[in-house]
C-alpha cells in the first residue's frame, strides 16, 4: 500500500526582545515522524510532500494520484491547492 501525505510541515519562527535586543531564530518541523514510522511498521509507504512544496509537486490529475491507495492533506491551507499554479501565472 502506498500513501500520499500532503502537509505537515511547519516553519517556525521566535522573537525575544529584551529590552533593544532582539533575537529571532527560525526552525523547520516535520509533523509527520510518528505518523511515517507507524505506517512503515505497517509495510506502508508514505511519500510526503511538504505543506511549502504542494503548490508546486501536489499530483492534480488521476494518473499520478493513481499510485496511491490514500491520499492525507493535513495543514495545507485551501488556496494552496485551490489556486493553481497556471492561475498565479495569470
Amino acid at each position: 500500500m502506498k500513501v500520499l501525505l500532503a502537509g505537515e510541515t511547519f516553519a517556525a519562527t521566535t522573537s525575544v526582545a529584551v529590552g533593544a535586543d532582539v533575537l529571532t531564530s527560525a526552525t523547520s518541523i516535520n509533523g509527520a515522524t510518528a505518523f511515517k514510522a507507524a505506517l512503515a511498521a505497517e509495510g506502508i509507504a508514505m511519500t510526503q510532500i511538504g505543506g511549502d512544496r504542494c503548490a508546486a509537486e501536489f499530483p492534480f490529475d488521476l494518473d499520478a494520484l493513481s499510485q496511491y491507495q490514500a491520499v492525507v492533506i493535513s495543514d495545507v491551507g485551501a488556496l494552496t491547492l485551490l489556486v493553481t499554479a497556471e492561475a498565479r501565472a495569470g
